[in-house]
């Protein structure tokens, strides 16, 4: 029943449902929450998933090793990069 409800919908009024739906479903606090843990931590959860798919290539077989070195170098870079302008933020707010 509510399939069919859904399917009868013009395009543009799904779209305002399904808004609606999880405006209603997900307090606003949670996605705060959300937010404020990620703040600081993207770039850090970005190399990790990098350095994992790389892995994952490379185990099967997709990458040679030096790939793989190359992966490591970059997420290694995007670490260091983040930890550095954190630094020079904190410095300049002192």
């Amino acid at each position: 029943m509510t399939w069919r409800l859904l399917a009868s919908l013009p395009p543009g009024e799904k779209v305002k449902l399904i808004a609606y739906v999880i405006g209603k479903g997900l307090p606003v606090n949670t996605m705060n929450g959300i937010r404020e843990f990620l703040r600081g931590k993207k770039a850090y959860i970005t190399a990790v998933v990098g350095l994992l798919g790389a892995v994952v290539a490379w185990a099967d077989g997709q990458i040679d090793t030096v790939a793989l070195l190359a992966a490591a170098w970059a997420a290694a870079q995007t670490v260091f990069i983040r930890a550095g302008i954190a630094n020079e933020v904190n410095k300049a707010q002192q």
